[in-house]
């Protein structure tokens, strides 16, 4: 950080050579006396310049009061804590079980579940009826490539019955469906 010297200080903290202090070049001669004794003018403000590095109680080593490598690493844990907790009172509220998916999948279903509650058709979503089974009121809509939400029409209402993996679906459907209306 280059500055000004202060005028009474010059001499001594310069190396003797004023043209250096009118110059502002204080920082770039050799000093008896450390770098935080030399005082620097920054936006009109005296202040000291930046002490030495050093060991931070977690090992890191830096400048300043606290480490900021482990500050950041701190607000980012916090900020995924908060988006799994989030999610976790999302996934409680959905109307089928989603424990063990992958959380891509979970944010897919649910924002799935919302708009065909606000009533958008599953056929925006590549939703179709199952009717090569003879279940026509059973409707599967695909959540990416490998995941399958299974809905159930019930008189202009879509009962959300389960989400399962592409092999499960296959599955099931090798074995006859899904059960009748209950």
């Amino acid at each position: 950080m280059l500055g000004r010297v202060k005028s009474s200080q010059s001499a001594s903290k310069t190396g003797g050579c004023p043209v250096y202090s009118l110059l502002g070049w204080a920082e770039a001669l050799p000093s008896s006396r450390s770098r935080a004794s030399i005082q620097v003018v920054n936006g009109g403000r005296w202040e000291s310049m930046p002490s030495r590095r050093k060991l931070f109680s977690c090992g890191h080593r830096g400048r300043g009061k606290f480490c900021h490598r482990c500050d950041v690493a701190e607000k980012a844990a916090a900020q995924r804590q908060r988006e799994v907790e989030h999610l976790a009172a999302r996934v409680s509220e959905a109307p089928v079980p989603l424990s063990g998916l992958p959380p891509q999948v979970v944010e897919k279903a649910l924002k799935l579940f919302e708009q065909l509650k606000a009533g958008t058709p599953y056929a925006e979503f590549r939703g179709k009826r199952l009717v090569t089974i003879h279940q026509r009121e059973v409707i599967s809509v695909p959540l990416g490539r490998r995941y399958r939400m299974i809905c159930r029409e019930e008189i202009d209402l879509l009962t959300f019955l389960e989400v399962i993996s592409h092999e499960t679906y296959n599955n099931r459907l090798a074995s006859g469906g899904w059960p009748g209306r209950q």
